[in-house]
């Protein structure tokens, strides 16, 4: 093997070696650095609206509490113990009756690295542990910067002004 070749290939696993995410749910400790990438969501997608520049401060408090909800899911995406993306999705599970829905609400990811199928593995992740606690059917908001066709094609249906999937 000429060294060419072979510094291509350890190239290629250094690549791959960076590529690689962890999944987990998100603790106190990714509060911050979730707050920080929904105001980088939360304004651009609203183009720099900002009704008395405290939306980040509520989110954060909020996230506090969904954090340590047992209808929520915070769900997050590291790349080199960096947050990359996360997903937060709540469940609303009424006793006694057929109605067990799930509604995510917001799922991003740090724009350089979209594309590369981390909001599709943070919404699989969700989807699994909304499985796992019995819920039919997950929707989510149009308002989402997520393309109708993509989302079709993962199974999920116009549904009002909703996407929703059973699962």
């Amino acid at each position: 093997m000429s060294s060419k070749s072979r510094n291509k290939t350890l190239k290629q696993i250094a690549i791959e070696k960076e590529s690689i995410t962890e999944y987990r749910r998100a603790t106190i400790w990714d509060a911050h650095a979730i707050t920080i990438l929904w105001a980088d969501g939360f304004y651009k997608q609203t183009n720099g609206y900002k009704k008395d520049g405290k939306e980040p401060d509520r989110f954060y408090l909020s996230l506090i509490q969904k954090i340590f909800s047992p209808e929520h899911i915070v769900y997050c995406a590291l790349r080199e113990k960096k947050l990359v993306g996360f997903g937060l999705a709540k469940a609303f599970i009424m006793e006694n009756t057929i109605h067990r829905t799930a509604n995510v609400s917001d799922v991003y990811v740090v724009k350089d690295l979209r594309g590369q199928g981390i909001g599709a593995a943070i919404f699989k992740k969700i989807e699994t542990l909304l499985k796992e606690a019995d819920v039919k059917y997950l929707e989510f908001d149009r308002g989402m910067e997520v393309s109708p066709k993509k989302m079709e094609k993962r199974g999920y249906k116009p549904y009002y002004v909703l996407y929703r999937k059973e699962l």
